[in-house]
């Protein structure tokens, strides 16, 4: 069984009950989509004399979701790349991002996204750094560049 992690132990879970209120175990286990074989589900199995498909679907909270969690990976990779020591001061910096913000992407407007935001990030940090001189923070040992998706 080819299924996805978390997808297979949801899967593995339901047969189990299955299982139990039968009181027998799974047999005839298979899985449809990698062997390209009848409907495209995540499991066929057989428990007893019984025959069970499985689909594991995906309830999204909102709209492109896994969208937005993509562009939120590509930018959290950007950030650690360009930032991967202290920032400046002593101070503790969050950045918010919209959850319509897109990808960073490839080619020439990629590239514009990406050097945008990276010297956006460095003026606003030496621009607030410049206001408030000497700020503490909670721990002075500690600077972080945190990210967080807004409403």
């Amino acid at each position: 069984m080819v299924i996805p992690n978390r997808e297979g132990k949801c899967c593995d879970a339901v047969i189990r009950q299955i299982e139990r209120a039968a009181g027998t175990e799974r047999t005839a286990v298979c899985d449809p989509e990698l062997k390209g074989e009848g409907p495209p589900v995540d499991l066929r199995v057989t428990v007893g004399d019984q025959q069970y498909a499985l689909e594991h679907t995906k309830i999204l909270p909102f709209d492109d979701r896994i969208e937005a969690a993509r562009a939120h990976q590509d930018i959290s990779a950007c950030l650690s790349e360009w930032f991967p020591g202290p920032l400046p001061g002593d101070a503790f910096y969050e950045i918010y991002l919209p959850l319509g913000v897109p990808r960073p992407g490839r080619g020439g407007q990629g590239e514009r996204r990406r050097t945008g935001l990276q010297a956006w990030i460095s003026a606003t940090v030496d621009a607030l750094q410049a206001r408030a001189p000497g700020r503490r923070r909670w721990s002075p040992h500690v600077y972080e560049l945190d990210y967080q998706w807004s409403t």
